[in-house]
């Protein structure tokens, strides 16, 4: 079974660092959709639900991404959502370590196709036909 993967991110110079880790990882079973906006994100998530979400942790209009994942919820997104941001707080953390669909958090500073695989293999064990 090939997944798919969606990454929200409003910064084009981020997109294409997360884009290249995650080719580099040459991963045959996973594909990746990239939006600039949690509006674009809604429309892909409309034309083919995503497996995996990665979201940035603020995506303009929203402050936070409590707001994103609202909006990816209520359009029926159920599946672990791993959270990137350059400033990680405790906070984000704890949104991880509690009982919500953010199941990693991705610091952009370490971001590399290694760090990914860590992060990508469990989730990709855990759906189905996984």
């Amino acid at each position: 079974m090939t997944a798919a993967a969606l990454y929200i991110e409003d910064g084009r110079f981020d997109r294409t660092v997360f884009a290249t880790h995650f080719n580099a990882m040459n991963r045959e079973d996973l594909t990746l959709d990239v939006a600039e906006s949690v509006e674009a994100g809604l429309r892909v998530l409309r034309a083919r639900m995503p497996d995996i979400i990665f979201l940035d942790n603020r995506v303009p209009p929203h402050e936070d991404y409590e707001e994103s994942l609202a909006e990816l919820t209520n359009a029926g997104f159920v599946g672990p959502v791993v959270l990137i941001t350059g400033l990680p707080t405790l906070e984000m953390q704890d949104a991880v370590d509690g009982a919500g669909p953010v199941c990693a958090l991705l610091d952009k500073r370490g971001l590399s196709a290694t760090r990914l695989t860590e992060v990508i293999t469990p989730l990709l064990a855990r759906l189905p036909n996984g």
